[in-house]
């Protein structure tokens, strides 16, 4: 696990849970992108695997932060099958997530109000957290 001021991350078998918290800029965002990274080069760096991001704690980000997510999703890199947004009841969570995304999105992106509601659905498509552990490995990071 992976715990910082601004967000936390856990990686299972083939899925990567990140909760954030917090009014997100630019820096944070580049240090969570980069911490990102490197836990799917080193724990997906050959399969497939999603992500559910937890942002019921966040308080959204600023411009510059957008920007940056917006710039990252097109990049053509290891992106995960399913992208899941786990916002509550906060429409204008959903809506500043779904400015970030483009058309050339490569992953499928999802919203949900509830985490148990995403893990479901995920483990309906062959994701699981419930079966295994957490994997250690982010420790090392």
């Amino acid at each position: 696990m992976i715990q910082k001021n601004f967000y936390n991350m856990t990686s299972y078998d083939n899925l990567l849970i990140i909760e954030s918290f917090g009014l997100w800029d630019r820096d944070v965002a580049q240090k969570c992108f980069d911490d990102i990274w490197k836990t799917v080069m080193q724990c997906f760096p050959d399969k497939s695997y999603s992500i559910i991001y937890n942002i019921t704690e966040w308080e959204l980000s600023t411009p510059n932060a957008v920007r940056f997510w917006q710039e990252k999703f097109v990049l053509d890199i290891h992106f995960p099958t399913y992208l899941v947004y786990v916002v509550g009841k906060s429409k204008l969570k959903q809506w500043s997530v779904k400015r970030m995304f483009n058309d050339s999105t490569p992953c499928e992106v999802s919203f949900f109000d509830e985490l148990r509601e995403a893990v479901d659905w995920l483990e309906s498509k062959g994701y699981h957290m419930s079966n295994s552990a957490p994997d250690h490995r982010l420790s090392l990071l």
